[in-house]
């Protein structure tokens, strides 16, 4: 059964719940959902999922409480059944019974029943789901992707992604602009041809409707030029130069001693939780800090001080809002105790590192990237580990390096996250995204199950081929060639 992620339990049984074209079915969920992206959605990604031929329609009972019912009949009652999982699924030859503890279960339950249904069977109009019982439930509590909005994303693509994160059972999705978001307080902060916050509603109701909560993005230090560092771009300043004291020397970093930046990042924050609402968390990066300060030495006492106090000062204002800050762990591993493979870019500025760890507040989350490291390799993570509470501390793999193997690199993420308890994962994509969805499909497999049964059981070409095919359905192109697959051209090598 191709389900991803491959649920915990399943026994297949005999039989098939069997329904026709045009047939209309029943979900019965009770008044305990609480969120209407969902209920409001289920019925399109049902018929979507069915070739646009079977219709599903959405019925809310008082005595349905941690319990739906996809059945013919509008009339079925409730299952009064418990579950030590976070959902169950019996499907059997009359309907699909859901049980399930919270909210998320329902979703994800429904996630799965989606790509269960079979193709539709020309000569008998009919489509069915295979009887069985599954018992599901994910092994990380944080099960992240980090999405960047470049100017070459459109939107389609971008909801194309946040659809199949949400298949996938994604808990959390990083949205960070690259100048593609248009600031209300500031127009100069964001390309002319960005997208407004109407036009990225439709995206992130989706998201939500698969039960993902969204993390805004701004970097607080390094990546200022809201560019990537080749392509030499600074938004701010090609927009408005005279705001060049913003910056460090050659726009990268941002000159956090100046109190202006401190109103400005403010602002963008505050901008950026009004456009995605109710969350947890806001990322703030700080990775890749090439100036500082005004040099590029390491940094003495003072300085290092002055780093941690913005950080924590920063932290104080994002709790306040009601979220707790993340930021990249890179600038606390030096780089003589942490050589290569470990990414420790340019964090020996930060001399005194390991103390500037101690010194953080409490609330800060850090996010380990490493891109160079298999399972073995996890001297970063006792690091923080031993600096830092465990649920304040998340892994980040990456498919974009040749040093390691992707499987090597996600499984190695994966698998520390849940020997030591941590948080969770945050898979990143960067400028690879474009090219197929196989690493994040493979790593949204790895954050969800227990084991790495997913390295030995598929190629990469099975992950495209079925990523494909959820994708087609998740957001069908009606024919329109450009508004189908993953790339809108088929001669593309790297456009971004």
């Amino acid at each position: 059964m191709n389900v991803f992620p491959a649920p915990s339990v399943c026994i297949e049984e005999d039989g098939l719940f069997v329904f026709g074209e045009k047939e209309k079915l029943y979900l019965i969920i009770g008044k305990d959902i609480k969120n209407p992206y969902f209920v409001e959605k289920c019925s399109e990604l049902w018929r979507n999922f069915a070739a646009g031929k079977s219709g599903l329609e959405v019925i809310i009972k008082d005595d349905f409480c941690g319990c739906a019912v996809i059945s013919k009949k509008c009339d079925a009652g409730p299952i009064h059944e418990k579950t030590d999982y976070e959902y169950e699924l019996d499907c059997s030859e009359n309907g699909v019974n859901i049980i399930y503890t919270e909210e998320h279960g329902l979703i994800h339950g429904f996630s799965t029943l989606l790509q269960m249904i079979s193709p539709f069977n020309l000569k008998s109009k009919n489509f069915n789901i295979p009887c069985c019982k599954m018992c599901d439930r994910p092994i990380l509590k944080m099960r992240g992707v980090h999405l960047c909005v470049f100017p070459e994303t459109s939107l389609l693509f971008l909801r194309k992604v946040v659809r199949l994160c949400g298949l996938l059972k994604c808990s959390h999705i990083i949205i960070e602009f690259w100048g593609m978001y248009k600031f209300r307080f500031m127009k100069e902060m964001g390309w002319e041809d960005g997208y407004s916050a109407e036009d990225l509603k439709p995206i992130i109701e989706d998201g939500k409707a698969f039960g993902i909560e969204f993390i805004p993005m701004f970097n607080h230090l390094g990546h200022a030029s809201q560019s990537r560092f080749k392509a030499g771009k600074n938004v701010l300043l090609d927009n408005a130069p005279e705001y060049e004291e913003y910056f460090e020397p050659g726009g990268w970093t941002w000159k956090i001693s100046n109190p202006d930046v401190r109103i400005l990042l403010r602002s963008v924050r505050e901008e950026l939780i009004d456009l995605f609402r109710e969350g947890e968390y806001f990322h703030v990066g700080c990775d890749e800090a090439y100036m500082a300060d005004g040099d590029d030495d390491g940094l003495n006492a003072e300085q290092n001080k002055a780093f941690v106090n913005f950080l924590n000062e920063t932290a104080d204002e994002i709790k306040a809002s009601g979220r707790k800050m993340i930021m990249w762990g890179d600038m606390f591993l030096n780089k003589d105790r942490y050589p290569f493979p470990y990414s420790n870019n340019v964090s020996n500025r930060c001399t005194d590192s390991e103390n500037n760890l101690k010194k953080l507040s409490s609330g800060i989350i850090i996010d380990d990237w490493q891109y160079n490291v298999g399972e073995d390799m996890d001297e970063t993570v006792k690091f923080f580990v031993g600096c830092r509470d465990k649920d304040s501390i998340i892994l980040s793999p990456w498919a974009g390096y040749e040093s390691v193997s992707y499987t090597d690199n996600i499984n190695g993420r994966c698998a520390l996250a849940k020997k030591y308890g941590l948080l969770g994962v945050i898979a990143t994509t960067w400028n690879k995204l474009h090219k197929d969805p196989k690493e994040l499909i493979y790593a949204a497999c790895q954050m969800w199950s227990e084991d790495n049964k997913y390295a030995d059981r598929r190629s990469w070409e099975v992950y495209k081929c079925f990523g494909m095919q959820n994708v087609r359905k998740l957001l069908p192109s009606g024919g329109v060639r450009e508004k189908s697959g993953w790339i809108e051209g088929e001669n593309i090598i790297d456009y971004i």
